[in-house]
């Protein structure tokens, strides 16, 4: 099954779509399974509050696609995070606190369109939008 997404389902599409469809201004932007579309940017989002993190050893393992230093906390991509977070907690340092954001079709969404997704912005069913003519 294909859906081309240009409402509010990412959820549902990822769980239940052989196939997905990206449209952006009436044309398909993007077109593959859920898992491809996600691995397309890179992985995962991890980010870590520490003080003094060992930068150059995180740099050194190969799922760490990119590492981003903003004060005491670190943004990392990463493919496979939560498969990859014990070696990368082996080599951050002290960690206080960590999250992990999985790459979503909303990420991709995002990715493509440079736009999020909102629900009082999506197209809605057919019937949807008859209601919303008649109600004008």
């Amino acid at each position: 099954m294909t859906i081309l997404l240009t409402t509010h389902y990412m959820e549902e599409a990822e769980l239940l779509c052989g196939r997905v469809g990206i449209i952006d201004s009436g044309r398909i932007i993007a077109l593959d399974t859920p898992k491809k579309l996600t691995t397309q940017l890179g992985g995962d989002k991890i980010i870590l509050k520490t003080k003094n993190p060992h930068i150059a050893a995180l740099k050194k393992l190969e799922c760490i696609k990119s590492i981003r230093r903003k004060g005491e906390t670190l943004e990392l991509v990463a493919s496979e995070g939560g498969c990859n977070l014990k070696k990368i907690l082996e080599k951050a340092g002290q960690v206080e606190n960590v999250e992990i954001k999985p790459t979503t079709l909303n990420d991709v969404f995002l990715h493509y369109t440079g736009r999020q997704i909102r629900e009082a912005e999506a197209e809605g069913g057919f019937w949807q939008r008859m209601m919303n003519e008649r109600r004008a």
